[in-house]
């Protein structure tokens, strides 16, 4: 049996956004979109899977391009994988997500 390491926590993201949710539904609805959308340092996607429907799921696995990220020296990659557990079309979108920076999960 290995020692874990667990710490509690929350955090609330909170934005107002001059748009109907159905505009923002559709920037989360497709790959294209969530990718205009949540860009962020560069990097070079390895691998990107996106399938958006309820019990699908998302991949983002990609390298950091500078060859480690900007911030923690040695961590080379990042990867995001959700799953779609409700979606209402235009107005809701609910998932679960893991977030890796190297072989650390920061969030979950």
């Amino acid at each position: 049996m290995s020692d874990r390491k667990v710490e509690h926590g929350s955090f609330v993201i909170e934005r107002l956004i001059d748009a109907p949710p159905s505009r923002v539904y559709a920037a989360f609805s497709t790959a294209e979109g969530k990718e205009r959308w949540l860009s962020g340092p560069k990097t070079k996607v390895q691998t990107r899977e996106f399938d958006f429907r309820v019990g699908g799921r998302e991949r983002l696995f990609c390298e950091w391009a500078e060859g480690t990220h900007p911030n923690l020296p040695g961590v080379r990659t990042s990867d995001f994988r959700a799953e779609y557990l409700d979606i209402v079309p235009g107005e809701r979108i609910v998932y679960v997500y893991e977030m890796y920076l190297g072989e650390s999960k920061i969030s979950v």
